[in-house]
């Protein structure tokens, strides 16, 4: 169950704009209470895709490099659950900038413009799942 506190947080955040918090707050709320979200279907794959596109991608690379290390696919797979760098850094038992560097290759290495597109396209190469 969420604490008072975090409930207190969750109404405050509805009243200031309800359509735009109500959402990523649940989310939110339910991440810190240890929820790991399931993966995306390909449908929200398709729409996240879509999104890119509109977004001013006009080519969404399809050949993409599938030769990831291990520790870069081990570094995917957390950020796919939601993981931010410095939970990932804990996780692997590494430093920030390691992560960070891992997540420029693996952008680098799947013609990705982002995180976001890069778990998108590994999951549809089925690189990572």
């Amino acid at each position: 169950m969420p604490s008072f506190e975090r409930r207190q947080r969750l109404r405050a955040l509805l009243r200031r704009d309800p359509e735009k918090f109500f959402w990523p707050a649940v989310v939110g709320v339910l991440i810190e209470l240890g929820w790991k979200p399931p993966p995306p279907s390909d449908d929200v794959l398709d729409r996240i895709l879509d999104d890119l596109r509109g977004a001013g991608l006009k080519h969404i690379p399809t050949n993409a490099t599938l030769d990831l290390s291990p520790k870069e696919k081990q570094v995917l797979v957390l950020m796919a659950r939601g993981y931010t760098r410095a939970e990932t850094a804990v996780a692997l038992d590494c430093g920030d900038e390691t992560i960070k560097t891992d997540l420029v290759n693996i952008r680098r290495r799947l013609n990705a413009v982002n995180i976001v597109h890069a778990v998108a396209l590994a999951i549809r190469k089925g690189i990572i799942e």
